[in-house]
């Protein structure tokens, strides 16, 4: 049985309203995998990505000595078996393995 994956690209120019709402798009629209590009970020108390859906987790490689929210992140479900492959990634690319038992 084949099964398609639902995959959302969005930039949300660092803005922390539009990050707000993705979270419930991404849970209304069923998204399995999210590219982000300039995502909103805090750095207090300590560095992430706020506002990420019950069940699914978030990569990146942002870094507070760069221009985090000229960043990139990748956001997908639990149940995805995803790895970050840090030599191709960096501020600015998000590079990911995703592998799935369906």
């Amino acid at each position: 049985m084949d099964r398609f994956i639902n995959c959302l690209q969005i930039n949300l120019r660092h803005c922390r309203e539009a990050f707000a709402s993705l979270a419930q798009v991404i849970l209304d629209h069923n998204i399995d995998i999210v590219f982000i590009q300039e995502p909103y970020t805090s750095i207090k108390p300590s560095f992430n990505i706020p506002n990420i859906p019950t069940g699914y987790k978030i990569w990146h490689s942002l870094s507070l000595d760069r221009e985090s929210h000229y960043g990139a992140a990748i956001s997908a479900k639990q149940s995805f078996h995803v790895q970050l492959i840090p030599s191709k990634s960096n501020n600015f690319v998000t590079t990911v393995q995703v592998t799935s038992d369906n």
